[in-house]
């Protein structure tokens, strides 16, 4: 009886094959990364709470994205400002104060320990931000010429 390898491996062996830069170790500056492949930032959880923590739950979820082989993982927008005027939907995960970096600590260490660079992302939504509020950000009234 033949070898057989699983359709999943054939394919993976066949695209490290092609694109044999993708998959190899590089560098940002001064940082190394296992390859050149990028997990971008998404906001997909609802697992943060109504005022910015990050629970247990999205901190599993986060080891799960460690464990994805990027060589760059960038963690989900995180508003800044203490208002929430630029927070774009309920449970966005909050950084305008020094009590929430532990959670970002933990979660960069979650991403070097797999390996790979950690980008936090800041997310201002502008006049779409203030979910929680009575108003948004509007820009400002420009006289016409």
């Amino acid at each position: 009886m033949e070898d057989e390898m699983n359709p999943t491996e054939t394919i993976s062996k066949t695209g490290e094959k092609k694109l044999k830069h993708l998959f190899a170790p590089s560098r940002i500056g001064k940082f190394p990364t296992l390859n050149r492949i990028k997990y971008g930032a998404c906001c997909v959880s609802n697992y943060a709470t109504r005022d910015g923590f990050i629970t247990p739950r999205e901190l599993a979820r986060m080891q799960v994205v460690a464990k994805i082989g990027c060589g760059v993982i960038t963690n989900q927008g995180a508003y800044p400002d203490p208002l929430g005027e630029g927070k774009a939907y309920f449970r966005q995960i909050a950084l305008y104060d020094d009590k929430f970096l532990p959670q970002f600590e933990t979660i960069a260490r979650y991403f070097h320990d797999a390996g790979a660079v950690a980008i936090q992302q800041i997310l201002h939504c502008g006049r779409y931000g203030g979910i929680d509020l009575g108003y948004c950000l509007q820009p400002s009234a420009v006289a016409k010429r």
